[in-house]
């Protein structure tokens, strides 16, 4: 009964707005634009999903980053600021027009933006990094969140990462085994835990080198930045 519970109230949190809502909210000292047609990406119980993936992104300038689901462009904001060239793909007008003004606000330019739902959307690549706003919330995220991951890995050039994000609760054991199925080695890289959330982990996938077997790194989580990637390299 508590687990019911407490995912029809963090499901009630995501599906609106905080009542502070405003055109714009300045978060990792972004100012992002906002619009009814998609959630704002300020925190709910202390944790914002764009934010926490975007802390992690390990983007490298002149690198070629594809942000899938973008929304109202947070983590696309933090690539772009470390020098990447970032592809915004979202099927919501609303959403890449905002997008455009908050890059334009933080002076990085006029952003690449992409109309549609799939990262076929974006070109075969290959992409240095994929970031992907997952499905948590859907009742039904397994079918989809597969179909993202096989996606990925085919256009993942060398040395190519995805980074995505999971509440435990929500993810159980079937997420590492979908990472796995879609012949990638991935480690968590962050866990924090939040009131309701409960513990979120963020995780960095990417393909493995010649002959090295898809799965879980053992000890990725205690390493900082990318040094597993850069080990498997």
């Amino acid at each position: 009964m508590l687990s019911s519970i407490r995912q029809r109230l963090v499901r009630k949190a995501f599906a609106k707005d905080p009542p502070s809502r405003t055109e714009t909210w300045t978060i990792d000292g972004f100012e992002v634009v906002l619009d009814p047609a998609f959630r704002s990406p300020a925190p709910r119980f202390g944790w914002s999903y764009a934010s926490m993936v975007g802390g992690c992104v390990d983007a490298r300038p002149g690198e070629r980053v594809v942000d899938l689901d973008s929304g109202a462009g947070l983590i696309a904001l933090h690539a772009a600021c470390k020098g990447a060239q970032v592809a915004c793909v979202d099927a919501r007008p609303a959403s890449l027009r905002c997008i455009r003004r908050s890059f334009l606000m933080a002076g990085l330019g006029d952003p690449d933006l992409v109309p549609g739902s799939s990262l076929g959307d974006a070109g075969e690549g290959p992409w240095d990094l994929i970031t992907w706003t997952t499905p948590f919330l859907e009742p039904e995220p397994k079918a989809k969140t597969r179909a993202v991951l096989s996606a990925a890995r085919e256009r993942l050039g060398r040395g190519g990462r995805m980074l995505l994000a999971w509440p435990d609760r929500e993810a159980g054991s079937w997420l590492g085994e979908a990472l796995t199925e879609a012949d990638f080695r991935w480690s968590a890289i962050l866990k924090e835990s939040y009131p309701v959330v409960g513990a979120v982990r963020v995780y960095r996938a990417w393909s493995p080198p010649g002959g090295e077997p898809a799965g879980e790194v053992s000890g990725g989580a205690s390493l900082p930045g990318a040094a597993w990637v850069l080990k498997d390299r």
